[in-house]
């Protein structure tokens, strides 16, 4: 019985944020520039992926500088370690290495230097999960505005696209980009 008690004090006393291990492993290259990325936790309680993520994201981001190119988020997944049967939390990103040139970015960037900021943006999402860390939005909330957000950033990627292949012209693409970034979010 003490030794239960003093292992759950001892678990109890860690902080629940990630710690990724010391030996991280490169990206794996997937083809057409695309890549995967995994972080693990150090530590097998560590229930806790916010941390792994974010710690994912910024590595990617740093290996795709270290190309002189720009990182695209094409997903995120994350892991948690089983209280029960234990493993280790992870978070995996899949991202492509982008000149920073490619239109493929507009989704996420300002698409001309002349054009207003998109009214939704990647960085929108970080936002949004600062906030429900804080407790600021509730678990329903943070889920329908993190959607709302997703489905504009896939309509803003799909219209860039459009246009990038010649369906739609110079002022349809503008009006489109215009209706889509000035609609209430």
């Amino acid at each position: 019985m003490a030794v239960a008690l003093w292992v759950g004090v001892v678990l109890l006393g860690f902080p629940d944020t990630a710690v990724a291990e010391d030996s991280e492993p490169a990206p794996v290259a997937m083809g057409d520039n695309t890549y995967s990325l995994t972080r693990r936790a150090g530590f097998a309680f560590i229930r806790n992926t916010t941390q792994l993520e974010k710690e994912a994201r910024a590595d990617a981001a740093e290996f795709c500088a270290g190309l002189g190119r720009k990182m695209k988020e094409v997903s995120m997944s994350s892991q948690k370690a089983s209280p029960i049967f234990g493993g280790i939390s992870q978070a995996t990103i899949i991202f492509k290495a982008l000149d920073p040139a490619d239109l493929e970015l507009a989704g996420t960037q300002a698409f001309a230097a002349n054009a207003p900021v998109p009214a939704a943006g990647a960085g929108d999402l970080e936002k949004l999960a600062g906030l429900h860390d804080r407790k600021l939005l509730s678990d329903s909330e943070y889920e329908d505005a993190t959607k709302r957000l997703k489905e504009r950033l896939n309509d803003l990627d799909q219209l860039v696209e459009l246009h990038r292949k010649g369906v739609l012209t110079d002022a349809e693409y503008e009006a489109a980009r215009r209706r889509l970034t000035e609609r209430a979010p």
